[in-house]
Parts: structure tokens; sequence; C-alpha cells
């Protein structure tokens, strides 16, 4: 039957447990023993103006699939059909009316016991062009394996509205296979979730300037995150050069942010939030010329920002770390003969390079 064996190797397993229930409740006293596979067969397409998939393939597939099974007739329409007896059962598919929807509802209904039993098909990356086969070897083995577990004593044969159904059963969705010759099960794509990384280290180099003077410490900073809270402290130091000396710079505080926004892929990674810095400014001076006095100050640190940052994770372990910060600070403005030289005060901003490790 060409590849389709590949499909239903995919779908054996489900069948095999579908079948051994259904023979289960055979030997139970009162049920119905398992059933043939109807003699006639309707197939539902979606109602679309452009139909998704190619029908006519479609129905060829099936007869193909099914006729070795023992089923006469395969044919596709919802109008109601002349005959009295109608189809023995309704191969029902939806999906979006658009070439690349990337999945499929399958549903067996029987209009006999007014069950009905469906499955979810996901195409992955499957080309367009297979998505027909891969879809009629998978509404064939869904007949197989549910026919015999809609099995009931049969009533008075009635025509019924199709919404006079009731979902019997729901099952997680299936995998389905690439349909050609050399494929096996492990060639299907799998979805790759976001890993979950409770806590991570970050360490790297940090650089803060000072606006309203031009003032700039660098220096290094580590910091631990934990969901969406982290900690951290920051050592930077720097200096400014006047004609009247040289001055020293110096910020050592501890950090803690909190991420309002965080948004994460399989690699990339970006938070979003305020933070706070708490610690302690020193200046001092080093005099140059006669008559000009050094001397050395510090007074309390406290900043708030707003930062952004990104991480490319290489690995599950580690990542390169990039992050922005923008805000305000208060802390010491040195000054030399009445003038401003240097500030750790301001609007500021700042950057921030380094590796994060995921224990």
């Amino acid at each position: 039957m060409g590849d389709g064996p590949v499909v239903r190797s995919r779908l054996l397993p489900c069948a095999l447990i579908l079948l051994g229930a259904a023979s289960a409740h055979a030997a139970a006293p009162g049920l119905a023993a398992p059933r043939s596979l109807p003699s006639w067969v309707r197939l539902l397409p979606p109602e679309c103006p452009t139909p998704p998939v190619d029908a006519r393939l479609l129905l060829e597939v099936l007869r193909t699939e099914l006729g070795d099974d023992g089923v006469r007739r395969v044919d596709s329409g919802r109008e109601e059909p002349d005959e009295a007896q109608g189809p023995r059962a309704y191969l029902r598919l939806t999906m979006a009316c658009a070439p690349d929807a990337h999945a499929a509802r399958l549903r067996v209904e029987d209009p006999s016991s007014l069950k009905a039993i469906e499955r979810q098909m996901e195409f992955d990356d499957l080309p367009s062009s297979a998505r027909p086969r891969a879809i009629a070897l998978g509404l064939a083995e869904l007949l197989r394996a549910a026919w015999s577990l809609l099995a009931i004593p049969e009533p008075s044969r009635v025509v019924v509205p199709q919404e006079a159904f009731h979902l019997l059963d729901a099952a997680p969705p299936l995998p389905v296979a690439r349909p050609t010759p050399d494929a096996s099960p492990s060639d299907a794509p799998a979805r790759r979730e976001p890993p979950e990384r409770s806590f991570s280290l970050h360490v790297g180099g940090k650089a803060i300037r000072f606006f309203e003077l031009g003032s700039q410490v660098w220096g290094g900073q580590a910091m631990g995150e934990y969901g969406r809270w982290s900690l951290g402290a920051q050592l930077l130091t720097g200096s400014e050069s006047t004609s009247h000396g040289d001055v020293s710079l110096r910020v050592l505080a501890g950090t803690l942010g909190f991420s309002v926004l965080a948004l994460s892929s399989e690699r990339f990674e970006l938070r979003s939030g305020p933070s706070v810095a708490v610690g302690h400014g020193r200046v001092g001076g080093t005099p140059r010329g006669v008559g000009i006095k050094g001397g050395a100050g510090a007074a309390p640190y406290l900043g708030a920002m707003l930062s952004v940052r990104a991480r490319w994770w290489f690995s599950t372990a580690w990542a390169c770390t990039v992050e922005a910060e923008a805000g305000h600070a208060s802390g010491l403005i040195a000054t030399v003969d009445g003038r401003e030289t240097a500030a750790l005060a301001g609007w500021l901003g700042g950057l921030s390079i380094g590796v994060s490790l995921a224990p």
C-alpha cells in the first residue's frame, strides 16, 4: 500500500489499546461483540470556500485503504442521502480554512449509537502536498481502532441530524509521521518547550555614567535570579582629572530587582523591570599645586533604575547576558574651589555585559 504502514505505526499502540478495551467490554454480559467495519463510509470535509486539502486525493486514499477491510463505498458530501439506511459511518474532518493550517481534528461518528470518537492530528512541518494522504491514513486508522468501541445493540435505522452526536471520548493529540517510505517514529519533529530555569547566577562587567557632570565609574557585579526576583552586589570605581588635582570615585552597593516583563523561548530570554541600589559612595581628592588641599568624603548611595536584560542561552547551562539601565541616584558631589567637578548623583545610564550560569 505504498508508505501507508509508516503512519499506521504511529497509531498502532493506540489502536491496540482501544481494541483491547473493546474485547474486554464484549466479554461482559449484555454488551455487543466487536463489529467489522461498516460497508458505507461518508467523508464530511471542512466547510471552506477553498478546501485546505485536496478532497479528491483524500477520497482516493481512503477508498484504497478501506477497500481491503470490507468497506464497499466511500463518498463525500453533506447532503442527506436518498437511501433509507444512509451511511453506516461518518468521517468528519475539521481544520482551518487556510493552506498553512498546522492541525486537523479527525472524528468518527456512528449514526446507530449517536456516539463519536475524535483525535487531534498535528502537521508540524509536513508539506501541504503530503497532508491529504496523511489525513486519509489517520482517518482510516481511527475508524479501525474506534469501530469496535462504538458497538452497541442495533437500534431502528433513522437518519439523525448531525448536531445530535455527542462526544464519547477525547484523547490527547497524536503526532503524525511523514508519509515517506523510509520514515520511522523518530523522524517526526518534536515540539521543544523552553527549559525551566528557576535559578541563575550572573557575573560580568558594568559601567555607569552620571550625565550631570559626565562622571563615569566601572567595575564588576554579581547577581542571582530566582523566578522574577534578582539580588546582587556591585563594586564600581572611577577617576576625574582637573587642573587642581585628581578625584577618585567609588560605589559599593547591593541591588534588588523585579522583572515585570519576562519572555523566553528555547534559546532567547528577555526581562524588564524596576530595581533599586543601596550602598556607600566615596570620593577622594589628590591636590595638584600649592595651596590646594586634598580630602575625602563618603555618603550613602541610593539609586532607582529601570532595566532591560537580554540573554542568549548557548546551552541549558550558560548564556551571554547584556543589560541596559537608566535611572536616578542620590549620593556625593565633589567640589574643588567651590566648583563641582565630579558626581555620584543625578540622572544615570548603565551597561552590563557578562555570563549567566544555570546550575
